[in-house]
């Protein structure tokens, strides 16, 4: 009679090391791919921020100027893809679930471009709002004190 205990045996460990070996590869695969896509949208966040900062001390002024304690600093709409990669309404404000420990920016250590225009015009209160006439997305800049 055969010995199947120790063909078994072997056969076991050959299959341990083998999905072992593969699913190592492929998590590490994972990991850059990951890391790749976070580089990307940083890079993203941080050209539409550079974009709407271009104009937006200007157009404040402008309105400023005529009266007004707020202006419009950039307009896009819901499936306006920015970079040709990435939506700008997800760039602008980051995604829209919230698991109730930390947002996926702040997990991933990125900051969306709402938040980044709020720090670098503070005290300007920078917030989105949405025009149901048009069915776009617009960035605001707010100055008003009372």
């Amino acid at each position: 009679m055969i010995h199947l205990d120790a063909m078994m045996d072997e056969l076991y460990r050959e299959l341990q090391e083998t999905a072992l070996t593969k699913y190592n590869e492929i998590h590490k695969d994972k990991i850059e791919s990951n890391r790749a896509f976070d580089a990307r949208l940083n890079h993203a966040i941080l050209d539409m921020a550079n974009m709407i900062m271009i104009g937006a001390i200007d157009r404040m002024r402008s309105e400023s100027a005529q009266g007004q304690f707020s202006c419009v600093l950039y307009e896009c709409t819901s499936r306006e893809n920015f970079n040709d990669e990435f939506r700008s309404l997800y760039v602008l404000r980051g995604p829209g679930r919230w698991n109730g420990l930390a947002s996926f920016f702040e997990r991933k250590g990125l900051v969306s471009v709402v938040k980044r225009l709020n720090e670098l015009l503070n005290p300007i209160d920078v917030y989105l709002r949405y025009d149901r006439l048009t069915s776009n997305t617009l960035v605001c800049a707010a100055w008003k004190t009372t």
